[in-house]
């Protein structure tokens, strides 16, 4: 009875205990479900979720609408930041782009942040924070309608979308061969590219970095080169950096420092800067240098309208922070001219547009002649020139690119223009606008100086007029002659287009009292006004359409003794004045009116006027046909012996031409001479060579001022314009 009491008293216990474990199954089996749940986690989270590499390639086809396949091993994490692996990966190319494939890829590890995958699924451009790779292939191809190999739709059933390209903020790439082919920017290369971290690897030393790792060994982080063609043009680049692509941060991105070295069709490429963004649209900053044949192979490459030049090379800054590309060209030689110079190119408008200002020390007319055809090579003759001598003319057609690919609005300011011929010196400084406007050209608001006086004015071109038509209206004021044509000085002359106002009037005023040598056989203030138009696609097209006036003046001018005798073939009066010295004959006026119509030059005025003889001009200038028909007469004002007195001819072609008397007035004197010496003796035979003079003064020079003067003209039309 004693032993049975312990017994008795457990029992309500126990029962207690399974009443309670029957109260509460539920809670238990939850709690050996989370357990279960949370070890499958924790193993498969350690396992890499292995099993998951089939549904992972089912879910990325059906996100990116194309087949994707993982190769093993495969490892992925989700819990520490989201990460994979695999052996491989091969992603197709979007329907409709014609390539291959778009990514393929060996021992690849690839990170993520779950809420740019979000941001992707709905509309936004694939965002990748890591791509690390053995070796990549990558087909990036557009077709000319805008087909991308890289523009996926996220469910099939909606249209396709345009998409940016995939955004990687990191990139390790052993070895990475990238086919590019755009049809759109056409650009069609095969690139190549090693990029290696310069740190060590994670849990390895910088001292046992493998042997070929190019960052150990001093070498470049990034070597990449690429080949092909651009534009139709051939295309090659190298380039080279001391940093693989750096973590970029979204608000403070880091530059990538680039060495790049390309030939684009013609023209040579040297950059040495930064890159902001390389895979997103941040642009460049740096120093580049442009060196080819000719600014027009630059232009080829950049769709920019540039003439035709000679040899060309070019050091400046290029920034590209913005849609906008600016230039600054510290110097650029092309040929003989030393430019420089800041510009904008803006490719966002319709049409691109050009800005900026033009300078430099020297621009060498010379330097454009390839664009205009004037290289200097000898043209065939034309079919009616008199002596079938070469053309002087150019024939050959303008080479300039499409005045319609881009705009332009530029600033010239050049410290001398150097217009290239033996006959005038060059203008210092020199000003003006260039703007082109939908295939117009037109250079305005030129101003110059040169010789003491200035050169103003505008030009233009209208491509859109089938022919070309050209324009010119210039106006040159206070031009001291002898100062600026070269041809009008002698050894002795001291002026030239750079000598002072106060120098060249020292001179003028010397030459016009007679006191000093003559150093000038010309001299004077020259006022001129040209307006000028054509139409042609070369110089002699245009020239031989030629329509419009030229109208000049010389004031306070003198003109040399020795030439206006010769002239008028003066015999007797040319030889005293070469045995006593030449001297300087005041000018009573100088005035020349011509105009043009078809290409043919006719002065309706021209007199040069002194006390001694009054000199006049007539006839034509064929600038079709490139022939001359010129007389010159002079009229003695003083008594002459042994003077001819016949007009002096200019005839022939422009590469020949004829100088010669006319031979009517001296048969007729010769005649006269043997007739009175057969009557009253030999000395009556130089009767008739005997030149009383007209005794006239200025053979009405005022007038022929007050109608032929540009500087006086233009003020009086403004006063008849007046209401």
């Amino acid at each position: 009875m004693a032993a049975s009491t312990p017994t008795s008293s457990s029992a309500p216990a126990a029962d207690a205990a399974r009443a309670r474990r029957k109260r509460h199954p539920v809670l238990r089996w939850i709690g050996i479900v989370l357990a279960v749940l949370l070890a499958f986690v924790l193993v498969s989270e350690l396992l890499g979720w292995r099993y998951l590499r089939g549904p992972i390639e089912r879910y990325a086809s059906d996100s990116l609408g194309v087949p994707v396949r993982v190769g093993a091993p495969f490892r992925l994490h989700l819990l520490r930041p989201p990460q994979a692996s695999a052996g491989s990966l091969w992603v197709a190319a979007a329907p409709g782009s014609q390539a291959p494939f778009l990514v393929d890829a060996q021992s690849v590890l690839l990170r993520w942040r779950w809420g740019d995958i979000n941001a992707f699924r709905k509309g936004e451009a694939l965002r990748i924070v890591a791509l690390q790779a053995d070796r990549l292939e990558a087909h990036v191809l557009r077709t000319k309608d805008g087909q991308a190999s890289w523009q996926f739709k996220t469910d099939p059933n909606e249209p396709k979308t345009e998409r940016d390209p995939p955004k990687v903020e990191r990139v390790r790439l052993r070895e990475a061969a990238i086919h590019v082919d755009d049809a759109v920017s056409q650009v069609k290369v095969e690139a190549h590219a090693r990029m290696n971290e310069s740190a060590p690897r994670a849990g390895q030393p910088a001292a046992s970095a493998p042997a070929g790792d190019a960052a150990a060994q001093g070498d470049f982080g990034l070597v990449a080169d690429a080949q092909g063609t651009y534009r139709g043009m051939p295309i090659k680049v190298e380039a080279r950096s001391p940093q693989v692509l750096p973590l970029l941060d979204e608000d403070q991105p880091a530059p990538l420092q680039v060495k790049v070295e390309a030939l684009i069709g013609r023209a040579r490429l040297a950059y040495d800067g930064v890159v902001h963004d390389p895979l997103g649209a941040r642009g460049i900053e740096g120093e580049v240098r442009l060196s080819g044949p000719s600014l027009g192979a630059v232009g080829e490459a950049l769709n920019v309208t540039l003439p035709t030049t000679p040899p060309f090379n070019l050091r400046g800054t290029l920034r590209h922070t913005d849609p906008v590309w600016h230039v600054a060209v510290a110097s650029a030689t092309i040929g003989k001219s030393a430019l420089r110079g800041e510009f904008a190119y803006d490719p966002q408008p319709g049409t691109p547009k050009l800005t900026g200002t033009l300078a430099g020390r020297r621009l060498d007319l010379a330097d454009l002649a390839p664009a205009v055809g004037a290289d200097g090579k000898p043209s065939t003759p034309p079919p009616n020139t008199r002596n079938g001598g070469p053309r002087v003319i150019p024939d050959r057609s303008f080479d300039l690119p499409s005045l319609k690919a881009m705009d332009a609005d530029v600033r010239v300011a050049l410290d001398e223009l150097n217009l290239n011929t033996s006959a005038v010196e060059t203008l210092r400084p020199l000003a003006g606008r260039i703007v082109l406007d939908g295939g117009v050209l037109r250079i305005t608001e030129l101003q110059a100086t040169t010789a003491g006086g200035s050169v103003t004015g505008s030009t233009g071109l209208d491509s859109n007029a089938k022919p070309p038509r050209w324009d010119t209206d210039l106006r040159l004021r206070g031009v001291d002659l002898a100062g600026w044509l070269k041809g009008a000085r002698k050894d002795t002359s001291d002026v030239n287009a750079r000598s002072s106002a106060t120098k060249l009037k020292r001179e003028r005023e010397a030459a016009r009292s007679g006191d000093e040598p003559v150093t000038a056989y010309i001299t004077g203030e020259l006022q001129a006004e040209i307006k000028l138009r054509g139409q042609g696609n070369s110089t002699a097209q245009l020239l031989s359409t030629l329509d419009g006036s030229a109208r000049a003046v010389v004031r306070n001018g003198t003109l040399s003794h020795l030439i206006v005798e010769a002239l008028g073939i003066d015999v007797a009066q040319a030889l005293g004045v070469f045995v006593k010295g030449d001297a300087s004959l005041p000018l009573n006026c100088a005035v020349v009116a011509m105009d043009a119509k078809q290409g043919v030059l006719t002065p309706s005025v021209a007199v040069l006027d002194t006390r001694d003889s009054t000199v006049t001009l007539s006839g034509t200038i064929d600038l079709k046909n490139e022939l001359l028909d010129l007389r010159s007469e002079t009229k003695p004002k003083d008594f002459s012996f042994a003077t001819l007195r016949s007009p002096l001819l200019l005839t022939g072609s422009f590469s020949s031409p004829d100088v010669g008397v006319a031979p009517g007035p001296i048969a007729a004197r010769v005649a006269a001479g043997a007739a009175l010496a057969a009557v009253a003796g030999p000395l009556a035979a130089l009767l008739p060579l005997l030149d009383p003079g007209s005794g006239d003064k200025e053979d009405n020079c005022q007038a022929l001022v007050q109608q032929s003067d540009p500087a006086k003209a233009a003020p009086a039309k403004a006063a008849k314009s007046r209401p």
